[in-house]
């Protein structure tokens, strides 16, 4: 089991640069066509800002790639666990011993990440203009976010420590099926307790803008019981707008960013595509497909533990499975990117095509292009880079598809 993880691992890694390697190549040598550059209406110093920073944050991405693999081979091929149970004073009267180890793994991987963090959002942002965070704003979110998500991973060990040492064989469907109740919890407590932590949520005010919507959920017999503007401006200029409330009360949340750079009838437009979402149930499909490709995924993670040598000390077998579960999740689940990002592709021209009918298609399509170019979005990608990592089309094959319908 441990060649069949280290094969694993090599070809993850290899696989991802191969990937990022052939974007940067692809960018470098792309040409637009003259078609392309009437219809997003792009000129050359939009191109080439576009172009440069999405470079920069695929060397950022070929950067954290090596980090994650020294993570693996430290903790997962060389026994970096082990060393640290064995090198640590871990004695503590209140926290038990797996706790400690458990909690330091996870200290360790965040003290890793966050010098990339602030690069990225200091450096890369801050470069092409999209920053918009105080250094003050970035230390008080990752210490909320360190806090909420030790907080977490404690809770969670503990159930699965207690399902473990109870339920033998079957530890890892029990778990599945817990994993399923916070999943659901999350959906429900995430807008109203945690995203408030973070941002601030005004209901909006604008008669005009929310006539638009009345008018729209009217048309499209769709219930909208909150609308909000959420200050993302504070933290980035980038934009967006998202739909939550599947359980509960049915929320919308535009940045505000997003409500500064669109016209009446492209927020229309926006909106109409968040409800096309939920009209063609593409959040309840995800959810069925989540559950699915997770009971599939703990099982397999269920074998995989059943023959790996770590486990062999089975005072520390809990906390070895948690740190393999840590590390080894976004390996795994990563062969899995094509098949999700190409059903995300497909939801998105059907919530476009829903937007046509209910609201204003030029309006959209303008939307897009404003989209597009305050985010900095490529034209086009390499087919490689497409097909594993982009859950939307690309703004030129939106117009495409929107001009078919008109």
């Amino acid at each position: 089991m441990e060649i069949f993880i280290l094969v694993v691992t090599v070809f993850y890694v290899a696989l991802k640069c191969l990937i990022d390697m052939s974007q940067i190549v692809f960018i470098n040598n792309y040409k637009m066509t003259n078609d392309e550059i009437n219809k997003l209406e792009l000129n050359a110093n939009d191109y080439n800002e576009a172009r440069d920073y999405n470079k920069s944050k695929l060397f950022l991405s070929l950067c954290k790639l090596v980090i994650e693999a020294l993570v693996i081979y430290t903790f997962i091929i060389s026994n970096g666990l082990l060393w640290m149970n064995d090198n640590i004073a871990l004695h503590n009267l209140f926290i038990p011993h797996e706790y400690i180890l458990l909690i330091i793994f996870f200290t360790l991987l965040f003290a890793i990440k966050l010098p990339l963090s602030f690069y990225s959002t200091f450096y890369i942002e801050s470069k092409y203009g999209f920053n918009s965070m105080t250094k003050k704003l970035f230390l008080r979110d990752s210490i909320i976010t360190y806090i909420l998500t030790t907080i977490v991973i404690v809770c969670s060990f503990y159930v699965f420590e207690v399902i473990f040492y109870n339920f033998n064989q079957n530890w890892w469907l029990i778990f599945w099926l817990c994993f399923l109740i916070f999943n659901f919890l999350l959906i429900i407590i995430y807008p109203n307790y945690i995203a408030p932590i973070f941002n601030k949520f005004d209901r909006i005010s604008d008669k005009k803008l929310l006539e638009n919507i009345d008018e729209l959920t009217k048309k499209s017999r769709f219930e909208v019981d909150d609308i909000f503007v959420m200050d993302g401006s504070k933290r980035s200029k980038h934009s967006n707008a998202y739909f939550t409330g599947l359980f509960g009360k049915k929320r919308i949340v535009f940045f505000d960013t997003l409500l500064e750079s669109l016209t009446y009838d492209e927020i229309k437009s926006v909106l109409a595509h968040e409800i096309g979402h939920y009209k063609m149930k593409h959040i309840q499909k995800s959810l069925v497909i989540s559950m699915i490709i997770s009971f599939i995924y703990f099982y397999i993670f269920f074998q995989i533990t059943q023959n790996f040598y770590l486990l062999s000390s089975y005072n520390l077998a809990t906390v070895n499975i948690a740190v393999l579960f840590i590390i080894l999740t976004p390996v795994l689940l990563f062969f899995i990117n094509p098949f999700l990002s190409n059903l995300s592709r497909m939801n998105e021209y059907e919530a476009d095509n829903f937007a046509k009918k209910y609201s204003n298609g030029q309006a959209l399509k303008s939307s897009l292009l404003k989209l597009y170019k305050d985010n900095f979005s490529l034209v086009k990608s390499s087919n490689l880079y497409t097909f594993f990592y982009h859950t939307h089309p690309t703004v030129y094959e939106r117009i495409i598809n929107l001009n078919k319908k008109i």
